[in-house]
């Protein structure tokens, strides 16, 4: 990638003013209530059950110490800490662009928002967050651009040298737009964001063993200059919810820290908080936990949404999260899917399916009401 960024002439000749944009009402994302029962996935017997284990490693002293209690400890820890922000910040840039925002309800703080090189101070705001690894891998965790910002999207891409993006959303779930699209899904098919930006899909790869994500090569072209993005895109993961299985959520993890050979990972969902930040969450404890088995889940949630507020948006994700981080060390080969490790995983599925009915449930009592 380039160093450099090719100046705008708009800006050089100052001409470059700020957008008056028509304000358009904007929907809540956040969701009000997400009180279900702590004891969906019930309580097992995970007494006397060390088999699964094959060594004495922190990643198996993490997974022991999980799984000696039931599921549900992991819910009602979240829902006890659910509304947990940082003591100290400010939105002074996240609330002077009102119309970059896809949701009213989604807050961005300005001391960890990316703010878009080579623009001038009233032009450099987009809805996204500086999230640091301990091994110092940067991911920028952010909204799915909407029509407004979909070049100030590209040029985040460009001027960040991020060479994969991560999209856990569709464009279009359940009638509603998720995601504005930033691409064209056709080979060869350039189409021009802005003045300046042109993307092109120039190759589709089939490198996914569980066949649930799609592997694009875009080329991203500026003023001339040519750079290639991976974009890895996993449509398995609802919206407010979480996946059956961690699999392919661990197999897009391991792909996209294997692409970027160091360079900051572009992470999207809808709004940038839920999906997203249990993915990135994934990498954040599993090197803590390699460090130190004693890590504290609850401190690590804090940390993340110190990063990103609202990070981790629903008990059922942080639940999901601690799925991925076991099944990170299975893929290591230090873990086995068996005994008590085996009953956290069926817990979980039991969880998920009553969650998801609940959810149901409750979606259906909202439409009978409004049609009242």
């Amino acid at each position: 990638m380039s160093a450099h960024l090719p100046v705008d002439p708009t800006v050089v000749s100052g001409e470059r003013k700020p957008k008056r944009r028509r304000r358009r009402p904007k929907e809540g994302f956040l969701r009000k209530d997400d009180a279900f029962d702590v004891s969906l996935g019930g309580d097992t017997d995970l007494r006397e059950e060390k088999t699964e284990f094959e060594g004495e490693d922190n990643r198996v002293k993490w997974v022991r110490n999980l799984t000696s209690s039931p599921l549900k400890k992991v819910w009602k820890e979240f829902q006890e800490n659910k509304n947990y922000k940082p003591t100290l910040y400010t939105l002074h840039a996240y609330e002077k662009n009102e119309s970059k925002n896809r949701y009213n309800d989604v807050l961005c703080m300005d001391s960890t928002r990316v703010r878009l090189k080579a623009r001038r101070d009233y032009d450099d705001y987009i809805h996204a967050s500086w999230i640091t690894m301990p091994d110092k891998q940067k991911y920028i965790c952010t909204q799915g651009p909407i029509a407004e910002t979909v070049d100030d999207f590209w040029h985040m891409v460009f001027t960040e040298k991020s060479n994969v993006i991560v999209m856990l959303c569709s464009f279009v779930e359940g009638n509603h737009e998720k995601c504005y699209p930033y691409f064209h899904g056709v080979l060869d098919a350039p189409t021009t964001y802005g003045k300046m930006y042109t993307v092109t899909m120039v190759e589709c790869f089939d490198s996914d063993p569980t066949r649930t994500i799609l592997h694009k090569l875009l080329q991203l072209e500026v003023l001339g200059v040519r750079t290639k993005v991976h974009h890895l895109a996993y449509g398995g993961w609802p919206d407010h919810t979480a996946p059956t299985t961690p699999l392919p959520v661990v197999v897009l993890l391991k792909l996209a820290r294997m692409l970027a050979a160091g360079n900051p990972i572009t992470v999207h969902c809808s709004a940038g908080i839920g999906r997203s930040a249990t993915f990135i969450g994934i990498d954040y404890a599993v090197q803590n936990i390699l460090r130190n088995p004693d890590t504290s889940m609850l401190d690590m949630l804090k940390d993340l949404r110190n990063q990103r507020f609202h990070a981790i948006q629903s008990a059922i994700q942080y639940t999901f999260l601690h799925l991925c981080i076991i099944e990170v060390f299975i893929e290591d080969g230090v873990v086995k899917c068996e005994g008590n490790v085996k009953k956290f995983f069926d817990a979980y599925s039991r969880m998920l399916k009553k969650y998801k009915k609940a959810c149901e449930q409750s979606a259906e009592e909202a439409t009978k009401n409004i049609k009242r």
